[in-house]
């Protein structure tokens, strides 16, 4: 007969490694924002709009691709605003998509749809004022505003699938937008040419 086989048995330390590797991956993963077409590249920081502020910025007037991302204030009066895009050695060369900030201000058409939400206590809204504002934009927006911003209202608008803000001028009724790779509302990627 031969010899009985024991069990096999595994170091205490190999389990708390495969652990600890376990661990790191997980970590790593997690700098990305969330995934899918206003995702990062996998495993890298997004830029925030706020640490984009420096971009170069070339301001536009067109009303349509705001009002494609922005359907909730209705057809525009008007709107200034750029899309801008890091400059090349600001971030990593991984290849994948390029991150865009939309920056503006817009005045909505009709001034209710402003007013309505505003007005709603639902919303909760609290002062903010717009930071980082691009110095290409700076001459666009009201003065003597008073703003106001509500976490409901951005997610709302953004729907969770890219990070926004938007500050309402109880004054003037005109919002700042300030967005990293916004989408259309039908969830389409509407393209931003970047300045």
């Amino acid at each position: 007969m031969g010899a009985a086989r024991l069990p096999r048995r595994t170091a205490p330390w190999a389990s708390a490694g495969v652990a600890a590797v376990a661990v790191v991956a997980v970590v790593s993963c997690g700098r990305s924002a969330a995934p899918g077409p206003a995702g990062g590249a996998a495993g890298q920081p997004r830029p925030t709009p706020s640490a984009a502020a420096q971009w170069p910025c070339a301001p536009r007037t067109e009303t349509g691709p705001i009002t494609v991302r922005f359907p909730e204030f209705g057809p525009l009066a008007a709107t200034t605003w750029c899309g801008t895009t890091p400059p090349s050695g600001s971030r990593p060369s991984v290849p994948g998509p390029t991150d865009v900030r939309l920056f503006g201000v817009l005045t909505p058409g009709d001034a209710a749809r402003v007013r309505a939400y505003l007005d709603d206590p639902s919303y909760a809204f609290a002062p903010s004022a717009p930071e980082r504002v691009p110095q290409e934009l700076r001459g666009s927006l009201p003065q003597d505003a008073v703003w106001v911003s509500s976490r409901k209202l951005d997610r709302q608008i953004t729907g969770g699938r890219y990070g926004g803000r938007f500050h309402l001028d109880r004054t003037s009724g005109q919002v700042v937008f300030d967005c990293l790779d916004p989408v259309a509302k039908d969830g389409a990627v509407a393209q931003t040419p970047p300045n």
